[in-house]
């Protein structure tokens, strides 16, 4: 990926995230978005969590009592393996207080763009690499 694309990709990625609770970064498998996600959070505090590793998918099995203490940027990387975790995010990014908000990644599966679609209509914003 080029440096120009990564910054564009970056700008657009950092305005996605002040203006919506919730956004979601699709894109092919091994494409960066990890890379990048671990770049915007050098810059906004917060917590990561990675379904893939087994820790933090425990963390997760109760996403609501994971979730809902946090603050800053909560990123969920491989987010299409926790289909439960839309109605969840639809509740905390209804709060009066925003104290957090949610940057998930995860290949273009249908499954995580139906489930982001339907559950969080008006509170998402998709960005594809």
């Amino acid at each position: 990926m080029s440096d120009l694309h990564r910054t564009h990709l970056l700008a657009r990625l950092k305005t996605a995230l002040r203006r919506s609770p919730v956004v979601v970064l699709t894109g092919p498998r091994q494409c960066g978005k990890s890379t990048l996600a671990r770049q915007i959070s050098s810059d906004i505090p917060g917590h990561f969590f990675d379904l893939e590793h087994p820790a933090d998918a425990r963390r997760l099995e109760n996403p609501m009592t994971a979730l809902e203490p946090l603050q800053g940027l909560v990123i969920i990387d491989e987010a299409q393996l926790q289909p439960n975790l839309a109605p969840v995010l639809r509740v905390l990014a209804d709060r009066k207080k925003k104290p957090a908000t949610f940057l998930l990644l995860g290949s273009a599966s249908p499954e995580l763009i139906q489930g982001a679609s339907e559950s969080l209509a008006g509170r998402v914003v998709f960005v594809d690499m």
